[in-house]
């Protein structure tokens, strides 16, 4: 009976531990949170692989999209698959734009229009 109850803890342990149980959604907001500022908020973030990252239009007027840097992304994943149009853009708060992270590695993005204003992001899966 001991034995029994052990291999099922075992295999709940081992159920619960696996990526389809694990995986969290983390919010990256698009402009700083009084509007006034073209960032993403965090700019970095470190997420497990198989976690989703939702990016969330802030308050304010500008519009913001999610482009991944080809050269800034792990080989084998397509940045025009990952990305948002270059033209695409979200315009009224709450809009989302969310992407599932399957490959370790470092994500570079950026937001087209406001690249030249800093407004560039880092995502690191483990």
């Amino acid at each position: 009976m001991a034995r029994a109850a052990g291999l099922i803890a075992g295999v709940a342990s081992a159920t619960v531990s696996s990526e389809a149980y694990a995986a969290q959604t983390n919010n990256v907001l698009m402009g700083s949170e009084d509007g006034l500022s073209l960032v993403f908020v965090p700019e970095k973030i470190t997420i497990c692989k198989g976690d989703t990252v939702n990016w969330v239009k802030n308050q304010g007027l500008s519009r913001h999209n999610v482009v991944f840097d080809t050269d800034g992304i792990p080989r084998g994943v397509s940045s025009e698959k990952f990305s948002m149009g270059a033209k695409e853009r979200l315009k009224e708060e709450g809009l989302t734009f969310a992407r599932t992270f399957k490959t370790r590695g470092a994500y570079n993005y950026y937001c087209t229009p406001h690249k030249v204003n800093g407004m560039v992001g880092l995502v690191t899966v483990r």
